[in-house]
């Protein structure tokens, strides 16, 4: 008997109105208190993109790992973002890595390859004494003219490094060749032919008529010195022992020596390899001579 709209919301007793008695979409936005609708009342995947507010999805509503690098823009992640340690070798991209991205100092020895820097990589004057290792200069690497007077050890430059025929007149010492010169003071040069036969010559071809001959056998070698001596009292004779520094090959060397006092005369009293016995001989009485012999031989080694 009830017209229509004859129960007003005062004639309504209180939750007389149950889920029943709604029809489908009569309760409206303005019909919800606020509040009023929690999780419980959502249904799942209800709420799209364009119901969420700006800003309104914070760290805290984020389940771990449901950030996938499909939902990062393309320089989203930047340093800060990064954990220490997090970007190891299989993150790096080929090539990547640059120069600029190297510290000072920071490639060791032990990230270089084996054989990985070569003439391009080493600066003008970086390879020091202390780098190279002993022996490694051949002399393939040696520039022609690059060993002076300066580079030879003393003692360094012996026999076999002369070539032949390279040592001049000028390079002899003068006691050397005076040395030489009187080589040619035998009782055999004393003679008018031979006497003729060298004023015929220069002075220095006397002096080096030696050298020739010797540097043109293989395996001759010369030796020279001085020996001093001094008699004592009314001695007529004394021995002296020359030593050679490098024995010859056996006793067919030939020796000849000299006295530098003119009451003194010497000869050869025997001979080894190694060594050579000279006598020299007081020829007039006067004051106690003294003096050196001064000696040269020459032979085989």
């Amino acid at each position: 008997k009830l017209a229509d709209g004859s129960v007003t919301e005062s004639r309504l007793a209180g939750g007389s109105v149950t889920e029943e008695k709604l029809a489908v979409g009569s309760v409206t936005l303005e019909k919800l208190a606020l509040g009023s609708v929690s999780s419980s009342h959502i249904l799942q995947g209800s709420i799209l993109r364009n119901h969420l507010a700006d800003g309104s999805v914070n760290e805290s509503k984020l389940a771990d790992g449901s950030v996938s690098d499909a939902k990062l823009s393309d320089g989203s992640v930047g340093s800060a973002k990064l954990a220490d340690g997090s970007v190891t070798e299989s993150k790096l991209a080929d090539g990547s890595v640059s120069d600029a991205k190297l510290a000072d100092g920071s490639v060791g020895s032990a990230k270089l390859a084996d054989g990985s820097v070569n003439e391009s990589k080493l600066a003008d004057g970086s390879v020091s004494d202390a780098k190279l290792a002993d022996g490694s200069v051949g002399s393939a690497k040696l520039a022609d003219g690059s060993v002076n007077e300066s580079k030879l050890a003393d003692g360094s430059v012996n026999e076999s490094k002369l070539a032949d025929g390279s040592v001049t007149a000028e390079k002899l010492s003068p006691d050397l060749a005076a040395l030489i010169a009187g080589i040619g003071s035998s009782p055999e040069r004393d003679e008018p032919a031979a006497e003729s036969s060298a004023e015929a010559v220069p002075e220095q071809m006397q002096a080096l008529s030696l050298l020739p001959v010797a540097a043109s056998m293989p395996g001759v070698a010369m030796a020279f010195g001085n020996a001093a001596y001094q008699f004592d009292g009314n001695a007529e004779q004394l021995e002296l022992t020359v030593e050679f520094t490098e024995p010859f090959a056996d006793a067919g060397y030939v020796i000849v020596a000299m006295s530098d006092h003119p009451s003194c005369v010497c000869a050869l009293k025997g001979k080894t390899a190694t060594t050579a016995v000279l006598e020299v001989i007081r020829i007039r009485f006067a004051p106690a001579p003294q003096g050196a012999i001064q000696w040269i031989a020459v032979g085989v080694r």
